[in-house]
């Protein structure tokens, strides 16, 4: 007889409901559940920020390099910024006050004029942010998996 590779405490239950249709009971996810917990728990303490921040650089440097032609303001502003404690995400976008007119740039504006009718110009969206991103999400999504696994690894291999 085959045994099960099933952890001791993971136990499969069928029950039947009356209209044959079984239901499927799962004992030992909770077990599952905690193990994850404790995991995000441990990836909390900032080595995941570390790990993004340090991945998604490039999309910086091409979001900079981008909108360097356009304001030299904006350029210098844009980075990740630091807001609240989200240890599992990363923003980039240009700093305030630097970089207050990052979003006239890249979306553009419509024809303004005056209340008699004199036109007074428009600003071409120029977009410097999406495309960045657009290229380097690929490189990015890659290498963070990477790193993310061989922190896993090394957690799992402590425990």
């Amino acid at each position: 007889m085959k045994k099960s590779k099933r952890p001791p405490n993971w136990r499969m239950v069928k029950r039947n409901s009356g209209k044959n249709v079984k239901s499927v009971r799962f004992d030992g996810v909770n077990d599952i559940r905690k193990s994850f917990d404790s995991l995000i728990y441990t990836l909390a303490d900032g080595r995941v920020n570390d790990i993004l921040t340090e991945n998604t650089m490039n999309i910086v440097t091409d979001a900079k390099m981008r909108s360097r032609p356009i304001s030299s303001n904006v350029s210098a502003s844009i980075g990740h910024i630091k807001k609240g404690n989200y240890p599992f995400n990363v923003l980039i976008g240009p700093h305030y006050p630097q970089g207050n007119l990052a979003h006239i740039f890249e979306y553009g504006t419509r024809p303004r004029y005056t209340e008699d009718g004199l036109y007074r110009g428009q600003i071409i969206a120029t977009p410097f942010m999406r495309p960045a991103y657009d290229n380097g999400i690929g490189d990015s999504t890659r290498k963070i998996k990477e790193a993310l696994t061989k922190e896993i690894k090394k957690i799992k291999d402590k425990l």
